[in-house]
């Protein structure tokens, strides 16, 4: 639930792809309304150009702003047993780790998320003017810049090099280049090795949103703001992850926890969730109740390292 990003249920298509939705980019959905979105539907002479038609169809409709189950759907398309017709009531259960595990965002991820953004930043300006350009000039010095992302193991930090033209992202020692980098219409596209590389991207303060054939990624940027709070908004900060309603809260103001430690249960569509600590630290800013209804992004507590 929350606000939609990217989905737009008018694109053109083949006879044999449909899409049917109520909804598109810019709509809200609540807490208070089923929670489907849309429906994807293509068809086949075969199940298996039944399946290939769909997965196609996945591919090329991207879902940011909201977490969906489209990766989910495209896991159990792409699946062994479920092309051969070998679906029973255990069949999710059965695959679990193949359909449900979360994608892990790698180095490349990471390198694409601050391309998208030089993309972004590039194709706001409208003038011709050199002194409007967003390319980081300077003066006798390569252009540089250093992009910090959050992760589940922490900040990870992107150093930056070149222009939309030509450019490089170094992650963690790993370096990636790309050239002729635009970001149009939601799609990033840039050049590698003579190869061209697109995927689905959409930029915002908070988050880099990136859709692939292979996942839905949602990268957070970490938030500074040069003072104390510089980690507001950051791995110590926890915040509710979709509209819900508050279960249990399972710490105290003040109580030291370590990383991994389950801090509070919420229910959102008629779901629980646990959350659990980021890091080790102590719990400050607990100001929500059991039986509260909360926000998308409410801050929820922090978790605040202990000064030495």
């Amino acid at each position: 639930v929350g606000a939609i990003g990217m989905f737009n249920p008018d694109i053109d298509l083949p006879p044999t792809q449909r899409i049917d939705a109520g909804v598109a980019a810019g709509d809200i959905v609540s807490i208070h309304y089923d929670p489907m979105i849309g429906k994807l539907i293509a068809f086949g002479e075969s199940r298996e150009e039944a399946i290939e038609e769909l997965i196609d169809l996945i591919d090329k409709t991207p879902v940011s702003g909201l977490v969906t189950n489209r990766d989910f759907l495209r896991n159990t398309l792409m699946h062994p047993d479920f092309i051969a017709g070998k679906v029973h009531t255990g069949f999710i259960a059965e695959h679990e780790k193949n359909l449900l595990t979360p994608y892990k965002i790698d180095k490349k991820d990471y390198s694409n998320a601050a391309f998208s953004i030089l993309a972004a930043r590039h194709s706001r300006v409208t003038s011709n003017d050199p002194w409007d350009l967003a390319d980081n000039f300077r003066v006798n010095l390569q252009t540089t810049e250093t992009l910090l992302f959050d992760s589940e193991e922490g900040l990870v930090t992107v150093e930056l090099f070149g222009n939309v033209n030509a450019a490089s992202a170094t992650v963690e020692g790993e370096e990636f280049g790309a050239e002729n980098i635009a970001l149009e219409a939601g799609q990033l596209s840039y050049l590698r090795d003579g190869l061209k590389h697109t995927l689905f991207a959409e930029v915002s303060e908070e988050i880099v949103s990136l859709v692939s054939g292979e996942a839905t990624m949602f990268i957070s940027r970490h938030a500074r703001d040069g003072g104390a709070d510089d980690d507001a908004d950051g791995p110590g900060t926890i915040v509710a992850p979709m509209p819900g309603k508050i279960l249990e809260i399972k710490v105290e103001e003040g109580e030291a926890v370590t990383k991994g430690q389950p801090l509070l249960v919420m229910e959102a569509m008629k779901m629980e969730q646990t959350i659990s600590a980021p890091k080790d630290g102590t719990v400050t800013g607990l100001s929500i109740a059991a039986g509260d209804q909360v926000s998308d992004h409410a801050v929820l507590l922090s978790v605040i390292e202990p000064q030495e």
